[in-house]
């Protein structure tokens, strides 16, 4: 079964809706197309297919407002999936389709972890769990396959790997930032259970019917699942949609709340154009690169990146430290860790986050080919950052390349 097949049947044309976190492969089929929202203006170096902010548990609509939300391998990305339902719920006309694709456990790296039971995904919405929690961090970090970290690693260097990343973790809970990793897993068993459950459970009592479950989907890419559900509600919310849907004529801006984010009308110095034009920020800008040194040749696929930033009073608007090569951005971490000889060396407290240890790829590089390197940090306001030092680096000749 494909995507088209699917909406064709259950959602239709002409009809109203939203997407969570298309990325660069939204759903196809859909007629109009829907409102594009997701918590990124860019992920993984690229640009993300976004039209508001929005994350899956604080959606920009108004109650009553859709006849479809779609989430297509995003529920696994939400600590909270239960909160997730609960605003696609609020947001949703009586009538309203759930369209919900998750990755099956069994198909995907996360094969050797337990099934996430009923009874903790319950309880995540009773603690009103979010993604700055470590509560599913070693779970992740300790249960995926070896080849998440890679490929021909050694037992030590894989193990040094899920601990940095644990603790890379940790440490950006302990500042404040939210983590991005598979929080629970799923299949067909427990994602039908827990739509069943929600039906009577005291927290929610959502009224609502499964109308259609498929695994092994799409066919193009069958390491998913489908569940589609049906959303009833009460009079009083039919009243109020067919109020709201007179009120908005199909005008799909009309089913915003005010004050909704457009990432087509960027706020001031987000993004690109922040990157554009680099404020004159009256604080210290230090940083160093000390891997890659510059003396070995670089493996393009994976090259780890270790040194360090300091801005002085502005030290914690640091949301990410990014590595550029040239003009081209190639890896960032949104971790700061404590290094002491800096600290030492510059006079502040020790345990003062400012060392950066991650990975970075350069896949577009060609053989032997000479690069620059150098930092950049991004802060909350949007506002980037370009420190002074750079580092001079080569890339290994061609055949020097193990293929694994």
């Amino acid at each position: 079964m494909t995507h088209e097949e699917k909406v064709a049947r259950w959602i239709g044309r002409g009809k109203l809706g939203v997407e969570i976190g298309a990325f660069k492969s939204p759903v196809p089929g859909l007629e109009p197309a829907p409102v594009y929202v997701d918590c990124f203006k860019e992920f993984g170096l690229e640009k993300v297919h976004a039209d508001y902010f929005g994350e899956a548990c604080h959606l920009p609509f108004h109650d009553n407002a859709l006849d479809y939300v779609i989430s297509s391998h995003v529920i696994e990305h939400v600590a909270n999936p239960v909160a997730a339902f609960a605003e696609w719920y609020r947001v949703l006309r009586p009538g309203g389709i759930i369209y919900l694709v998750a990755p099956d456990r069994r198909r995907t790296w996360d094969r050797p972890r337990k099934l996430t039971p009923l009874s903790h995904l319950l309880e995540d919405f009773q603690r009103q769990t979010t993604a700055c929690d470590p509560t599913h961090i070693d779970d992740f970090v300790w249960g995926v396959e070896d080849a998440f970290f890679g490929t021909g690693l050694e037992a030590a260097e894989l193990k040094e790997r899920r601990t940095q990343l644990a603790a890379g973790m940790r440490h950006a809970i302990h500042l404040g930032h939210d983590i991005n990793i598979h929080f629970h897993t799923f299949e067909t068993s427990n994602v039908t259970e827990l739509l069943l459950a929600l039906k009577d459970w005291p927290g929610t009592r959502f009224n609502w019917n499964i109308l259609d479950v498929v695994e092994a989907f799409p066919a193009n890419n069958p390491i998913g699942l489908l569940a589609v559900v049906r959303v009833n509600k009460t009079w009083r919310d039919r009243w109020q949609g067919w109020r709201l849907r007179c009120r908005t004529r199909g005008d799909r801006l009309q089913a915003l709340r005010p004050g909704s984010r457009s990432f087509a009308t960027p706020s001031a110095a987000t993004g690109d154009e922040a990157s554009a034009a680099e404020p004159a920020l009256p604080v210290p800008r230090y940083s160093a690169i000390d891997t890659p040194d510059g003396v070995a040749p670089l493996d393009p696929r994976h090259v780890r990146v270790q040194g360090w930033v300091w801005l002085g009073p502005s030290q914690d608007k640091i949301v990410a430290v990014e590595l550029w090569a040239g003009a081209a951005r190639v890896g960032e971490t949104p971790t700061l860790l404590p290094r002491d000889d800096v600290a030492r060396a510059l006079g502040f407290p020790l345990g003062t986050p400012t060392a950066v240890d991650f990975f970075a790829s350069l896949p577009e590089a060609a053989a032997e080919q000479s690069l620059v390197l150098h930092l950049r940090a991004r802060l909350r306001d949007g506002a980037t950052v370009i420190f002074a030092e750079t580092r001079s680096v080569s890339v290994m000749p061609a055949g020097a390349v193990s293929e694994t």
